[in-house]
């Protein structure tokens, strides 16, 4: 009998519109653990997570070493500056 598959253990940063729906997907995958959701704004970020049951967090500074991926959710502009940070530390993004 085989184990079963370990969940992957995930973030979402920046939980805006489009974020909101990654983090809830993520909730609701039961391959998937949603770790943290990160944003700027303190206030979203928490309630949010408190819905779903995860850490609010306000920088991708402040995320675990040991995540398995990272959905980046925050203006196009913006994606290399949070991402870049992520994969110097290992974390796919």
């Amino acid at each position: 009998m085989s184990e079963p598959a370990r969940r992957l253990r995930v973030a979402v940063i920046g939980v805006g519109h489009l974020g909101k729906f990654h983090a809830r997907i993520y909730r609701e995958n039961p391959r998937a653990e949603l770790v943290a959701v990160v944003d700027p704004n303190a206030a979203r970020a928490r309630e949010l997570a408190a819905e779903l049951g995860c850490a609010a967090l306000e920088s991708a500074s402040e995320l675990p070493a040991d995540l398995d991926a990272v959905s980046i959710a925050v203006p196009t502009a913006l994606h290399a500056e949070v991402a870049i940070p992520l994969l110097e530390r290992g974390v796919p993004a």
